[in-house]
């Protein structure tokens, strides 16, 4: 799948739609409308009085879409864990919406780039303690903005551990 941009550097997703509908690929179409509206509800929620509307950028883009795969991964577990067919066949449309959305999001950085992050704390900082693991989170999401925290997280527990014995 091609991701077709705006000039601001947007995912389109009235071409992505538009796309999607001439190869006749409904689930990829119905992937991206429910993008699009997820879009539309953040642009015009309801602010509170006095408080700032939210801008909707890059980032949110992204955000929306790591909300949107996070949901889906847990979808595709709940129906995996209720066993029947149609649980089944309903895992298998959301395993197929969560991977047109991991495609749009950028590739996570990879362990051994997190794995480098943290050893490069350990050179400036020295030893890793329990009481540094966000401070060293920050620091590895900070070159490399790509890895996520939870992944960050496992590789500086593991530091901990073996720094331990």
């Amino acid at each position: 799948m091609e991701i077709v941009r705006t000039e601001e550097g947007f995912i389109d997703f009235t071409k992505m739609i538009m796309n999607a509908m001439k190869a006749k690929d409904k689930v990829a179409s119905m992937t991206f409308k429910q993008i699009k509206s997820r879009i539309m509800e953040f642009k015009t929620q309801e602010v509170k009085e006095g408080q700032p509307r939210p801008v909707y950028d890059l980032k949110a883009e992204q955000k929306l879409l790591e909300t949107m795969q996070k949901e889906l991964e847990k979808d595709v577990k709940t129906y995996l864990s209720i066993n029947t067919d149609k649980a089944k066949e309903n895992a298998s449309e959301s395993q197929n919406q969560l991977n047109i959305i991991t495609e749009l999001l950028p590739k996570p950085a990879s362990i051994e780039e997190i794995q480098e992050g943290v050893t490069d704390w350990i050179l400036h900082y020295g030893a890793i303690t329990s009481k540094d693991m966000g401070k060293v989170i920050n620091h590895v999401v900070a070159n490399h903005p790509t890895a996520r925290k939870s992944d960050v997280a496992t590789v500086v527990k593991a530091n901990i551990n073996n720094q331990n014995k």
